[in-house]
């Protein structure tokens, strides 16, 4: 030995004397391959090794695989819970221990045939397609030519719809993300009647191929939602992927909500979750809801009866000439505005039954052509020159529009201070102001007297709103604008309507009538909201 190593002077290179051989804890260089073992001097060291969470065999920091490091159980490690091809306990197409499936023996869904109930797994090919539509489930699939992308399909009825949300992002127009690959995407009004437009074979529903599928589903709100719900019995699958504030611009309720646009203006098809319900009802054109597209008509399908040029069922266009006979056609019945005969009344068609505004020239109270009695009037408020349409509802005389004069003092505001806003549903009043602007002749309404009207349309909260919202009933001409809470915030444009009565339920609160939700009843609230005005003629 040499005699600096005896004397303890040893020449370390790292864990090892170059001289003597001597090895020390310290400094080892432990293998990139295998950092249990020191290169220089062979030490072994089993410790040093991190064994992978996911895998107990593998070390994290070499790569050194161990496999006697696994405790197994089956098919399954208990330390880290890998699994291996031996010793699987089969349940058909997975094993009921690791939950790994196999391409054998799956268990096909009844009602829909690609789709293994017990795995998850998909394959399209197992439907046996017909006109696109598997026989045995009624689902299939379309693929949009303009972006590639393959939806998923369904025949409800006689109506084939997409069970899909549509996810085609156009080159302009108004829409929104939010999560696209599983809710698609959100659209204006205007965007998704231009996007339908685009992909060849399909469109934009009306309101009344809603209606068609609405009442296909037993017509009941809440068993139409229990049947278009993901699962439902009818495939539809709804997606709550939420929807766009008109106001806020902001993205709510995903998960909770979905709504569908119509290619009727205004009016959409909702499911919602918290209500469990669904139906049709108007909107604000400039919020952002899903678009389902209805397929056309097989040319055999068309229906052209009710209009020669337009196929009812899938609203398809054709260029042929209607055959007519004065005003109206033979064939469809449809009418046009040459030729009418207001001989009987002045504002209906006695030969096709069109209506027309304006038509009568009253004087007390009855028209000098066709002497009906006056339901439909103008009044102008002398105050500021507005025009404001009025209507007779049983022997009540009511605006048909909401108010829109400026006192000088009070609490009253137009919504998002947007003059377009205040053009179409009038101010908003606290309820101080709304029994103080009432023009000559006319007053703000008692409780009792919306009890009147709501009892002529129908004494039930449904009926009564739907003859509200069909103006060939009522008349009545709905602005839903909202109203103003008690933070200043403008909340239910487009979605709700509220019109103050002049009777108190309290020190705080007053009686207002409202539309919401496809219900039409009498409710009161805090007297500084802001709610519309609609003024009743004094008699």
């Amino acid at each position: 030995m040499n005699t600096l190593c005896m004397i303890g002077l040893h020449s370390w290179n790292g864990c090892k004397c170059s001289k003597c051989g001597k090895i020390r804890d310290e400094n080892h260089f432990w293998k990139k391959d295998d950092c249990g073992i020191c290169e220089r001097c062979g030490k072994v060291k089993d410790e040093n090794h991190s064994w992978g969470i996911n895998d107990c065999s593998v070390c994290e920091k070499c790569g050194k695989v161990k496999n006697e490091n696994h405790s197994w159980s089956g098919c399954k490690c208990s330390k880290c819970g890998k699994t291996r091809n031996e010793n699987h306990s089969w349940d058909g197409c997975k094993c009921s221990e690791c939950g790994q499936t196999r391409d054998e023996n799956h268990s096909w869904k009844k009602d829909d045939c690609s789709i293994c109930e017990k795995c998850g797994k998909t394959n399209i090919d197992r439907h046996q397609l017909e006109n696109g539509l598997c026989k045995v489930c009624r689902y299939g699939t379309f693929t949009d030519q303009n972006d590639g992308r393959t939806y998923k399909i369904i025949k409800i009825g006689d109506q084939i719809i997409m069970a899909e949300n549509l996810a085609y992002k156009p080159s302009s127009g108004k829409f929104w993300d939010n999560d696209v690959s599983k809710y698609g995407y959100l659209y204006n009004s205007e965007t998704a009647k231009q996007i339908a437009g685009c992909i060849k074979g399909w469109h934009l529903p009306s309101k009344e191929e809603w209606d068609t599928l609405y009442n296909f589903l037993s017509g009941d709100y809440k068993k139409v939602y229990s049947a278009l719900i993901n699962g439902g019995s009818s495939g539809f699958n709804a997606l709550f992927g939420g929807f766009r504030g008109s106001n806020s611009g902001l993205l709510k309720n995903t998960g909770n909500d979905a709504v569908f646009w119509s290619s009727t203006d205004s009016w959409a098809f909702y499911c919602y979750c918290d209500r469990r319900e669904a139906g049709i009802h108007p909107y604000d054109l400039l919020c952002g809801f899903s678009v389902r597209l209805f397929r056309d008509c097989e040319e055999n399908q068309h229906d052209w009866s009710k209009d020669c040029e337009k196929c009812s069922n899938c609203g398809k266009e054709r260029k042929l000439q209607h055959v007519w006979n004065g005003c109206v056609c033979k064939v469809c019945r449809k009418s046009r505005d040459e030729q009418h005969d207001w001989s009987k009344n002045c504002n209906v068609c006695n030969k096709c039954g069109n209506k027309r505004i304006d038509g009568h020239t009253f004087v007390n109270g009855y028209c000098s052509h066709c002497k009906i009695e006056e339901k439909e009037g103008v009044f102008i408020d002398e105050r500021d020159g507005k025009k404001y349409k009025t209507i007779k509802i049983g022997t009540q005389t009511i605006m048909a529009e909401n108010l829109a004069f400026r006192p000088i003092s009070g609490n009253y505001w137009g919504v998002d201070n947007n003059q377009n806003n205040i053009t179409k549903y009038g101010y908003l009043y606290d309820w101080e102001t709304a029994n103080k602007v009432a023009p000559i002749g006319w007053h703000l309404p008692t409780k009792d007297e919306w009890n009147t009207l709501y009892n002529h349309l129908g004494n039930d909260d449904k009926k009564v709103y739907a003859a509200i919202w069909k103006d060939e009933l009522s008349g009545f001409k709905p602005l839903l604008g909202g109203c103003r809470n008690k933070d200043g915030q403008f909340v239910g444009l487009g979605n709700e309507a509220n019109f103050w009565s002049s009777t108190a339920s309290n020190d705080d609160r007053a009686w207002y009538f409202s539309l919401f939700n496809m219900d039409a009843e009498l409710r009161h609230m805090l007297k500084l909201f802001g709610a519309s005005i609609r003024l009743f003629k004094n008699k």
